[in-house]
């Protein structure tokens, strides 16, 4: 059976998944680019980017499990800035209308970061593995950067593996429950996985030098071909994301 990670990569069904691995790639970054340059939380920003997410997932269509995971994660990791409003320079002191300073502030950090979130994590279900290699690979990107972001992919899918099968482990052995046992085991993971991790770079490390690994052959995978359809998303991306950076130069938003 699939894991929760592994699932996610390539589900989304939309006409996005028609188009060249490179043009998914880009085309999301360019639709991210568009969500920072929204002013947030004005009335304008919030019906433009409420109608560039609707546009974005009516073309990539993500599966309800990867929407469901990203929108917890979003409140889990961008609900809590809300507490830290009683801190706001003026607040404490009392200053009329810093209150309200301070949640507009907030809020635009949370908005755009949660739509950033829902954007960029939507290129693992726009694109499988394979895919995303071969879209980095075509770009004019430098090999060695390449070479990285594949390497941390693939270490954070196994982090979240060894995560899994520990927790499974712990499990199975009857492990107390409660928020204390929780936050020990939370605490506890790290210290496990970390020496786990490490003996598993040494031996992959030994295994590539045995098979005489090369950097360079990475560059020999197949580069995808851009077609009609390809240029008419990167040209309608990069639209959208200049005609935003006008309508706010020139004070329509």
């Amino acid at each position: 059976m699939k894991s929760h990670w592994s699932a996610i990569w390539g589900s989304s069904q939309g006409p996005l998944r028609r188009v060249a691995p490179p043009t998914r790639l880009v085309g999301c970054v360019l639709v991210f680019f568009s969500s920072l340059s929204l002013p947030l939380p004005t009335l304008p920003g919030l019906f433009l980017l409420a109608a560039l997410l609707l546009g974005w997932y009516g073309l990539s269509r993500p599966s309800w499990q990867w929407l469901k995971s990203v929108t917890q994660m979003n409140f889990l990791l961008f609900m809590p800035y809300y507490l830290f409003l009683p801190f706001f320079p003026g607040v404490i002191s009392g200053e009329p209308g810093a209150g309200f300073r301070a949640f507009l502030i907030t809020s635009s950090v949370v908005i755009h970061g949660m739509a950033g979130v829902w954007i960029l994590t939507s290129i693992a279900g726009l694109l499988t593995p394979v895919e995303l290699r071969q879209a980095l690979l075509s770009l004019p990107l430098p090999l060695a950067l390449t070479t990285i972001v594949l390497q941390i992919l693939h270490q954070a899918a196994e982090l979240i593996r060894e995560t899994q099968r520990m927790a499974s482990a712990i499990a199975l052995r009857g492990a107390a429950r409660g928020w204390a046992s929780s936050l020990r085991l939370l605490v506890s993971i790290p210290q496990l996985w970390l020496p786990r991790v490490l003996q598993r770079a040494e031996r992959t490390a030994a295994a590539m030098e045995i098979r005489g690994f090369n950097p360079e052959a990475l560059a020999c995978f197949e580069r995808a071909t851009l077609h009609s359809i390809d240029y008419l998303i990167l040209g309608l991306s990069t639209g959208i994301w200049v005609g935003i950076l006008i309508l706010r130069g020139t004070g329509w938003i």
